[in-house]
């Protein structure tokens, strides 16, 4: 017997990737969640009303500089150059621009000084991004760049890909000729130029070692040897320390400018790639994975001012009016409500770095929650708060999806690296059975009830096959893009499905004759939610919205009906209480029990049947019966189910 909820029925939604949506429902909200962005986004099927419901800051930051009292940090995965107080508020855009490498600050002049990778440029502009102007274009790639405020020069390197070479050049603020101050050969690159403007001494990254030379040109001797990837350099020329942050031993370490007294201040930062120093206020900022960084120049005080968690999967719970996701980085899955507020800890991993979810599933009957976990590859259950945790199934390899047919109480998934997609009982008893295989990195999926098809994406297409496997697999829309979740709309026959190389959320109607779009980032999953308080209408096969009024006059009805393979019945309650809603057949036997004491709001209401009974069997065709109950009010009314 399936328990009955205490929760009031509010929205409907498809869980990430695949939950199967009733026949006659017509999605009104889509969801999708941005790894890179670090947001959850919630638009209309069209693209229309869109909010970002959930967010953080992605900073794919090669290095970061402080000026005018602010820091600045290049995102190149975006092409932007952003700014944020050193309290890390007021965050904003400053510069576009293809792609944004390293940084540097003229506090005389009062200008931002970067490198855009693709365009092969220095470039420079006022503190707020306006007046660009190119300052020199560099021969072969440039790797990092710093601002001599009192020596009035700019200093960069370059790398000759072709040579193996590495040139630190001198060039006077105020223009003329560059000057090549020393060449370094090997596949190393120079990073993390820093000046120190009291010595006169220029430091710098390359490889394990961090160097010491003399602005105005000279051999390069060795400060420190024995690290992995120094990435990020910094100086505070009043205190004469060095900072460097090393990607490979995941630290960030000061020295005297000689090299001597060395000090590891952080030893969990995550891969740092950038540093600055703000000498006046006694701050040393660097940028980790997820973070940027405020610490005191000892290393102590650290606060994270800027987080950017990394969004992956996304699920709803229709009961509850709830929105799980899960926080890649973090390694824990969340829920909050629709609206993204009152986020709480849906599960977190303890002895092994388990937690965050490749995709979520909902059975919105059963009430429990679906995931796959990204650190172990369980596939694991729980109640919608978390308690209660099962370990069904072990999904050996690079697993990705899953889809739940909660009816057949089996649960699908990908194979990428195998290339194949997979299904066993939900429960993880008997054996695994092989739909597919032979296919092209599968990812995301999508169970189609009607036409009884899995749906799925590869690298450059979207196929379909039987819901059992053994057919041929038929490819319903091709084109060159990466495809990631998927998601099927039963009721207006349409495909939604992320396009993660263009960036788009993409919809096709029935067989993807030609699609629509819609802008995002890096979509990694998606959702649907209907709407509370107004009903989908078939009658004759035409569906529609119904804006106007919640209902019609009649207190109860059901739509469709007749049905296949789902239906809604709708009521109004005079008042709050407790409702008890249940389908029977015409001898009067129960055939499930839809909700059992729920307690609602006066108002209208509706609820889903699929056609399953207590038992999670599919029942046949012929004529039922429902009855609500709510306080001393009863309603009852024919339901016809024609397979």
């Amino acid at each position: 017997m399936r328990r009955c909820t205490t929760a009031a029925l509010t929205i409907l939604l498809l869980a990430a990737f695949a939950t199967p949506l009733a026949a006659n429902a017509q999605p009104l909200k889509l969801y999708w969640a941005d790894e890179f962005a670090g947001r959850v986004y919630k638009s209309d099927p069209d693209g229309a009303n869109l909010e970002t419901i959930i967010t953080g800051d992605y900073l794919d930051s090669e290095e970061i500089v402080l000026g005018a009292g602010r820091l600045y940090w290049s995102d190149a995965g975006r092409g932007l150059i952003q700014r944020v107080n050193t309290d890390g508020t007021a965050l904003e855009n400053v510069v576009v621009t293809p792609e944004p490498g390293a940084l540097g600050f003229d506090d005389t002049d009062d200008q931002l000084y970067w490198m855009d990778t693709s365009l092969g440029e220095i470039r420079r502009a006022n503190p707020d991004g306006t007046s660009p102007v190119t300052v020199m274009s560099l021969t072969n790639l440039g790797t990092s760049l710093a601002v001599a405020n009192a020596g009035r020069f700019i200093v960069w390197a370059e790398f000759d890909a072709s040579l193996f070479t590495s040139v630190i050049y001198r060039l006077n603020i105020t223009g003329g000729t560059p000057l090549p101050i020393t060449t370094l050969q090997g596949t190393e690159r120079v990073r993390g130029l820093a000046v120190n403007e009291n010595t006169h001494k220029l430091y710098f990254g390359r490889g394990g070692t961090l160097y010491e030379m003399d602005v105005a040109g000279s051999i390069p001797l060795v400060l420190h040897a024995g690290g992995v990837d120094v990435v990020a350099v910094a100086c505070d020329a009043a205190t004469g320390k060095v900072y460097w942050g090393d990607a490979g031993n995941h630290d960030v370490t000061r020295c005297d400018q000689d090299g001597t007294n060395i000090e590891v201040l952080e030893t969990f930062a995550r891969n740092v790639d950038g540093l600055a120093v703000d000498a006046s206020d006694m701050k040393l900022y660097w940028t980790e994975e997820r973070y940027v960084v405020q610490a005191n120049l000892d290393g102590t005080g650290q606060v994270n001012i800027v987080t950017r968690p990394s969004f992956f999967a996304v699920g709803f719970h229709e009961l509850l009016d709830r929105i799980y996701y899960s926080d890649m980085h973090d390694l824990v899955t969340y829920y909050a409500k629709s609206d993204g507020t009152g986020r709480t800890v849906f599960w977190s991993g303890v002895s092994v770095p388990t937690g965050g979810a490749l995709a979520i599933e909902v059975d919105h009957y059963a009430d429990k929650v679906y995931w796959l976990d990204g650190g172990d590859r369980w596939l694991r259950r729980a109640d919608p708060d978390g308690t209660g945790r099962e370990d069904l199934l072990y999904l050996t390899g690079d697993a990705y999806d899953i889809a739940l047919d909660t009816a057949g109480q089996r649960v699908y998934w990908c194979g990428r690296g195998t290339g194949t997609i997979y299904r066993r009982a939900i429960d993880g008893t008997g054996v695994i059975d092989t739909l597919y295989t032979g296919l092209n990195s599968p990812r995301g999926l999508a169970l189609d009830y009607e036409y009884v098809r899995v749906i799925w994406g590869e690298d450059d297409r979207i196929a379909y096959g039987d819901i059992n496997g053994g057919g041929p697999v038929g490819v319903a829309y091709t084109d060159p893009f990466a495809v990631i979740g998927v998601v099927w709309d039963e009721s207006g026959d349409r495909l939604y499905w992320a396009d993660q190389l263009n960036s788009r959320v993409r919809r096709g109607q029935y067989m993807f004759a030609g699609d629509t779009w819609l802008p995002a980032d890096n979509i990694f999953s998606m959702g649907f939610e209907h709407w509370p308080g107004r009903l989908v209408l078939e009658y004759g096969g035409v569906s529609g919205v119904d804006d106007t009024a919640a209902f019609p006059a009649r207190e109860h009805f059901a739509a469709p009906n007749p049905f296949n393979p789902a239906t809604v019945i709708s009521f109004r309650t005079t008042m709050s209480g407790p409702v008890t809603c249940a389908v029977y057949d015409t001898a009067g036997r129960l055939v499930r029990k839809l909700w059992c004491d729920v307690w609602l709001p006066a108002g209208p209401q509706s609820v889903s049947w699929n056609g399953i009974d207590e038992m999670g069997r599919a029942v046949g065709s012929g004529v039922y019966m429902y009855r609500v109950e709510a306080g001393a009010e009863r309603f009852t009314g024919k339901l016809v189910l024609v397979r």
